[in-house]
């Protein structure tokens, strides 16, 4: 009689066994779903994420483009005064860009020299 009270207690052994081996599966197959779904919620929150940096990016680039076609401005306006002050500097330089545009001061010093060198 004692051997099939071994023989009960190894077929529930083996039963018990059977249903933690089931239950370990299931909890597997719950923590496989649920880390799935976090991956999908985690891809979707970075594609948009991704999507937001490039249209950052674009608005830089073209502020940047901007700021060059702003400098390659100034610097040719800058060329261009430079050109047009001559280089005088302060109120000599003023006056000399005002004497060249109305005419007035360099003529009458040269007609003084050669009365002078007649005379």
């Amino acid at each position: 009689m004692s051997f099939g009270l071994i023989l009960a207690a190894a077929e529930t052994l083996g039963n018990v066994r059977d249903i933690a081996l089931i239950a370990v599966l299931v909890l597997l197959f719950l923590f496989l779903f649920v880390f799935a779904v976090l991956g999908l919620v985690l891809f979707r929150q970075v594609r948009r994420l991704a999507t937001r940096v490039e249209s950052a990016v674009v608005r830089v680039e073209s502020g940047l483009e901007k700021f060059e076609d702003a400098t390659e401005l100034i610097s040719g306006l800058a060329g261009t005064f430079t050109k047009l002050i001559g280089g005088g500097v302060g109120l000599f330089g003023l006056g000399k860009i005002f004497s060249r545009i109305f005419g007035g001061g360099d003529k009458s010093s040269e007609d003084e020299d050669d009365d002078q060198e007649g005379q």
